[in-house]
């Protein structure tokens, strides 16, 4: 049988490569998030790009690309966030003697400081603003037939149900901030 104190060695050191293969998947998300929106930004404004489908204009089938494209990063930053948070162990875990020496397991959830200013937070600011830009270069396209309204209202309905989403993934993190005054 291992020595508990080296068991606690183990499963804190787990858990700090566990968060750090999440931050660096979390940064190579967005890393691609940004190089595939800029492709597509540019193929959606170019005046040089040839028709790819007919009887409608390149802005169309790049926003509904990068409408989907969006609503998918965003949907997997949120997960991941959530996922390292929810396995994160708490501050004093280890040191108030719940830790394996005593057979417990850290707590999962909110850590004790937890700000609502910084980047988990502004990340889907980031989303909203991308998708509510690529819901108006799909609008102003003027590609708006009796399905059109169907769509324009699927499509803010999508981005609706992305916001809430993110606000109940998030609600608790919130709230905890929130009542323990750290903005």
């Amino acid at each position: 049988m291992p020595d508990e104190g080296n068991l606690e060695v183990e499963i804190l050191r787990q858990t700090y490569e566990d968060h750090r293969f999440y931050g660096d998947l979390r940064f190579k998300q967005l890393t691609l998030f940004a190089l595939f929106t800029g492709v597509l930004v540019n193929a959606a404004v170019s005046d040089r790009g040839v028709r790819l489908l007919s009887g409608h204009d390149n802005r169309t089938l790049f926003s509904l690309i990068g409408m989907l494209f969006t609503a998918v990063f965003w949907v997997m930053e949120v997960r991941s966030t959530i996922w390292g948070l929810r396995h994160r162990p708490k501050k004093g875990a280890w040191a108030s003697g719940s830790g394996a020496s005593s057979g417990a397991t850290p707590t999962p959830g909110v850590t004790f400081h937890w700000t609502l200013l910084n980047a988990t937070n502004g990340v889907p600011i980031m989303y909203i603003a991308a998708y509510g830009l690529w819901w108006w270069v799909w609008n102003a396209a003027g590609q708006m037939t009796c399905p059109g309204w169907v769509a324009w209202i699927g499509f803010a309905a999508v981005g609706f149900v992305l916001f809430v989403f993110t606000a109940r993934e998030y609600w608790q993190i919130w709230k905890d901030a929130i009542s323990k005054w750290q903005w």
